[in-house]
């Protein structure tokens, strides 16, 4: 049996918003404009100071676009994350309890609200991806769980691999 006990916060919703769109379920168009982007701020980097290339254009154009590719890739998700905080405040005062045991997953949560239970057999994850320092398991469409490693209770977050390599086959994925 593997226990966790977290609360999502801010970041670590941000960081889940950031995954879900450049490497989440509908990964291969968010991975490869992630790719473009790196590769055209790559190019421009080498150009600009080794002067590969005779650029036409001042090296302020260069720097914005750098700046809009920045934000496209690390500001924006974290704004998404804030907007999404405001209309779902009720989110981060949330604590959840999940027990992964031998045949089902058992999640309660604690907050503000009223307390509940649910038991959910594995077959209902589609797909779960392990990152550096999370798990995300993506349960049905707009339903997300969303496990910091911290956040774990005596086990090692690895030995959550071990069971869902062994519970849900090719749905997991390992992300490093």
């Amino acid at each position: 049996m593997v226990e966790v006990r977290t609360k999502y916060t801010l970041e670590t919703y941000s960081e889940f918003l950031k995954f879900s769109f450049f490497r989440g379920k509908h990964s291969r168009l968010g991975h490869q404009i992630y790719r473009v982007i790196e590769i055209i701020l790559v190019v421009m980097f080498f150009v600009l100071i080794f002067g590969f290339l005779q650029f036409p254009y001042p090296p302020v154009l260069f720097l914005v676009v750098a700046a809009f590719l920045f934000a496209a890739q690390n500001i924006i998700p974290g704004l998404f994350a804030r907007s999404y905080a405001k209309k779902a405040a009720g989110l981060f005062n949330v604590g959840l309890d999940i027990a992964f045991k031998k045949n089902n997953v058992y999640i309660s949560t604690t907050g503000e609200s009223e307390e509940t239970a649910t038991k959910m057999p594995y077959n209902l994850i589609v797909r779960a991806f392990e990152v550096s320092n999370a798990y995300y398991l993506y349960i049905v469409h707009g339903q997300e769980l969303i496990l910091s490693k911290k956040d774990f209770i005596n086990d090692n977050p690895d030995d959550l691999r071990i069971m869902l390599e062994e519970k849900i086959g090719k749905r997991y994925v390992l992300c490093k």
